[in-house]
């Protein structure tokens, strides 16, 4: 019966050098942690049966549904980080710029508002032995 074990530590830094024992193999990985912290704005529409949808102007096809305020929010979240680590992951990512706020809440329609979502991101990046 094997055993996997993965015994690892943090620095000041950022950088993370763990030790794995996996299925009798002994690995060495070492990476380094970037934080990235990615601010848009989403339009929040209430719609008329009471739920909420959020729909990103900056991020293609990025929206999310809930049946309250907190969950739309929470999902919206969600939805930003997959598209975030989806565009990351492109061999030519291209993040586009946010819109600024009070542009947004020119336009807005009854029953709209606009929030600020945060996503916060770690990259790692290293190597394995």
């Amino acid at each position: 019966m094997s055993s996997n074990y993965c015994f690892g530590r943090n620095t000041k830094r950022n950088p993370r050098l763990s030790v794995c024992l996996e299925n009798g193999t002994l690995f060495l990985i070492y990476s380094e942690v970037t934080n990235m912290k990615f601010y848009y704005p989403a339009v929040i529409t209430e719609n008329e049966n009471g739920t909420y949808h959020a729909d990103f102007p900056d991020l293609a096809l990025c929206e999310a549904d809930g049946d309250s305020m907190d969950e739309v929010l929470e999902k919206s979240i969600e939805a930003m980080y997959t598209w975030i680590d989806s565009e990351l992951h492109e061999d030519d990512p291209k993040l586009p710029a946010a819109t600024d706020r009070a542009d947004l809440e020119e336009g807005l329609k009854a029953g709209q508002c606009v929030r600020q979502i945060l996503v916060n991101y770690k990259m790692m990046e290293g190597w394995e032995e």
